[in-house]
């Protein structure tokens, strides 16, 4: 009855540790669908469903692969470095999304170190997210990540206290009805990763849908800090969440950004697609019910 979809590049020991924990865990009918986005040695099991991509396209098109495979209409997108706890998770997911079938559902976030087989404390609830972010919303202990500025438009931000609705989805493993996955166009169009949880969130709310916390499903995430990634493709992520959701903003938002040779490079390669990018702009504005200003006064964004 849940069809689980586990992008994955290189990263094969946290892989195994992922799924086995799921076959530990899982308290419903379910399936295993990993898409391989181009790993140097490939993916190979036999206890799961293995699609390929011969080249890295990014984290948001493999799992728009993986979701076109799934054989069942409640969809559970979890990351490759994601462990569950034996807390009868599936059957709750699948009672929330049953329940909510245009909602969104993030479980709550905890560390964990596989060294140890440990779960931290502390508990993350999803995130809210900042529209425009100054250096002055990021950690101090952080700060050195961020030598481009590209995480300054559209920064989602944890929240650290229990909440129900949620303006951003954050800790890579969520519940969504595949029929509204595909209604909001899932990922489409998105390059690499970068922007990826917000982009998924506000398409989200501003169709009618929601996002909301499991208060009562907790997921272990091995925190990593990320390797260097081309920074044009992290600005065209931002040009794509810009055009498609807030075209009657996009000029305010891009000039906005600091670094305006990156954010032009960006948004060259998003005009590459052009045709293509302004048809997605097009169906996702006729779906939309809400725009920019009712989403940031919702959520008191700044």
């Amino acid at each position: 009855m849940i069809s689980i979809c586990i992008p994955c590049k290189d990263d094969h020991i946290a892989l195994d540790r992922a799924i086995k924990s799921i076959q530990k865990t899982v308290d419903k009918e379910f399936e295993i669908i990993i898409c391989d986005d181009g790993s140097k040695e490939p993916v190979k099991r036999n206890d799961c469903k293995v699609i390929r991509h011969k080249n890295t396209i990014g984290v948001g098109a493999a799992i728009d692969t993986a979701v076109k495979h799934a054989n069942f209409d409640i969809i559970a997108i979890s990351g490759a470095d994601i462990i569950h706890k034996n807390d009868n998770w599936a059957s709750k997911c699948i009672s929330y999304s049953l329940s909510e079938p245009n909602t969104i559902f993030n479980s709550v976030t905890v560390g964990y170190k596989a060294e140890l087989d440990e779960f931290a404390i502390k508990k993350r609830y999803g995130a809210e997210i900042i529209i425009k972010a100054d250096i002055k919303d990021i950690p101090l202990s952080r700060r050195f990540a961020y030598p481009d500025n590209w995480r300054m438009l559209y920064r989602s931000k944890w929240n650290q206290k229990p909440k129900t609705e949620v303006s951003s989805l954050l800790g890579a493993f969520y519940i969504i009805q595949k029929k509204w996955y595909n209604y909001l166009k899932g990922f489409q169009m998105h390059r690499r990763w970068g922007s990826l949880d917000s982009y998924l969130a506000m398409k989200s709310w501003l169709a009618g849908g929601k996002c909301k916390i499991m208060e009562d499903v907790t997921t272990g995430h091995e925190f990593k800090i990320g390797k260097h990634q081309p920074i044009d493709w992290l600005y065209y992520n931002k040009a794509l969440v810009t055009r498609t959701l807030f075209p009657y903003q996009e000029k305010e938002l891009l000039e906005w950004m600091n670094n305006k040779f990156m954010m032009k490079m960006g948004l060259d390669m998003l005009n590459s697609y052009m045709e293509k990018s302004y048809e997605l702009t097009e169906y996702l504005q006729s779906i939309f019910i809400h725009d920019l200003n009712w989403y940031t006064k919702k959520f008191n964004l700044k």
